[in-house]
């Protein structure tokens, strides 16, 4: 629709493997009669002619995976904010004396632990350890050593790492955006951490005007919005609508054009579904979501109308949130200035706190280091509805989990993987809240 170009395995898990590996073998190699005779029937006419030979190859062929190998011990691979503290984790249930922290520059020991505290299960067994690095640790780079274990991945510790971090993954996002290579959901969800956290993003060139706004303004103009598919046409109109929400401080006018076709195409979409010219008949998540972001923009009676439409739709839906469209057009509904239908808000709202209050309750369901067993799509989901929550509060309640949250994600989990750097425009949301607070010295 775009026109230019403007526009894992554990160690002990390898051991086991290069363990049954090699077992096979010496039993392949002592079996005796039972190979011998299978051989032997082969060989004297067992199978005949030449087909007998047609599978074999001229060389040996060794057709196997390399199991990745994964680090014991957990830390955040995205950073430390050492205004938060610094907590990595050991897995495995064979804890060491001590552990050493080392620069990873220079090789040479910072310090080495007095004691490791052991983490255990309900049973009482010990499944891991918790190493706290919380204290005068220097800004830089770093590894942790522990016997059995051996070695960290390397992982930075710094007064800014939240601001580095996100600094990094909204320029790399900037970059896809201005190649036409992201979807418009991906940059709704983007503009939605500017509207939070607008304080973190940057403004490389000094002309007083964010790069996010400046960059989607350029996909926005270069969108040929005649080849639109019907099917997209919710997901453009709520992208010019929330564009245009942010941009009106800075060009009225554009906002306005913005706000105009995004109307457009919501009313080309509810034609394209219903057959009819009523622009109130399509009912769905992305439908709410474009209706409230035409709502807050516009004010109009009609929009206001078919939003209240939803009420009896998704009172009792207990998993209507876990949808990001449904769950941000109830944020916005909930927080305009415009007036609002008060039961459907208080609906909202209430569905809203209890979802947030439920991951709250179950932190160490979700996001502990060893334990936790939780998807990476149902950790970003509990994350946004605590976000979302957060902030229709206007308080900090939930800004630990929030922090913690990440840090699961980033490295601290038992697979030692890094989902943050996967380029998911949902990290985009975290980091921003994170920069912000680490700048305002709130973490």
């Amino acid at each position: 629709m775009r026109t230019g170009s403007g526009s894992g395995n554990l160690i002990r898990r390898s051991v086991a493997v290069a363990v049954s590996a090699a077992t096979l073998l010496s039993v392949s190699g002592c079996a005796g009669n039972e190979i011998s005779s299978g051989i032997d029937t082969f060989l004297h006419g067992g199978i005949s002619g030449t087909n007998a030979y047609s599978s074999m190859e001229s060389s040996p062929v060794i057709d196997y995976a390399v199991p990745e190998i994964r680090s014991h011990i957990l830390t955040d691979h995205e950073g430390y904010s050492t205004a938060s503290g610094c907590t990595a984790y050991l897995y495995g249930d064979e804890i060491p004396e001590t552990f050493t922290l080392i620069n990873a520059e220079t090789k040479a020991a910072v310090f080495e632990s007095e004691k490791v505290a052991p983490i255990t299960d309900a049973d009482g067994n010990v499944i891991g350890a918790e190493f706290d690095l919380t204290g005068d640790v220097a800004d830089g780079k770093y590894l942790i050593y522990c016997d059995r274990y051996g070695y960290s991945e390397e992982f930075t510790v710094s007064s800014t790492a939240y601001t580095d971090t996100f600094a990094a993954k909204e320029a790399s996002f900037l970059e896809k955006v201005g190649a036409g290579t992201v979807s418009p959901d991906d940059i709704i969800c983007v503009l939605q951490a500017y509207e939070w956290d607008r304080d973190s993003f940057a403004d490389a060139d000094n002309d007083g005007k964010p790069d996010v706004l400046t960059t989607v303004r350029k996909y926005i103009e270069l969108t040929d919005y005649e080849s639109i598919a019907d099917d997209e046409k919710l997901s453009y109109a709520t992208l010019l609508v929330k564009f245009g929400y942010s941009d009106q401080d800075f060009d009225k006018d554009f906002s306005t054009e913005c706000l105009q076709k995004g109307s457009i195409l919501y009313a080309e979409s509810a034609k394209a579904n219903t057959g009819t010219d009523e622009a109130t008949s399509v009912m769905g998540a992305k439908d709410f979501r474009a209706l409230t972001e035409l709502y807050r923009a516009s004010g109009r009676a009609d929009y206001l109308d078919s939003i209240g439409r939803y009420e009896t739709m998704l009172a009792g839906d207990e998993d209507y949130l876990d949808d990001p469209d449904y769950l941000y057009g109830a944020y916005t509904y909930m927080t305009t200035r415009r007036n609002v239908g008060l039961s459907f808000c208080n609906i909202l709202m209430s569905d809203l706190m209890e979802k947030a209050q439920g991951h709250n309750n179950i932190k160490k369901d979700l996001y502990d280091a060893i334990t936790s067993e939780q998807s990476e799509d149902s950790i970003l989901t509990a994350a946004q509805q605590i976000m979302c929550a957060n902030s229709a509060l206007d308080g900090y309640e939930y800004d630990k989990t929030i922090k913690d949250l990440t840090t699961y994600l980033s490295g601290c989990n038992r697979l030692s993987e890094d989902h943050a750097s996967d380029g998911r425009p949902e990290y985009i949301l975290l980091f921003a809240h994170l920069a912000r607070l680490e700048k305002e010295g709130k973490l």
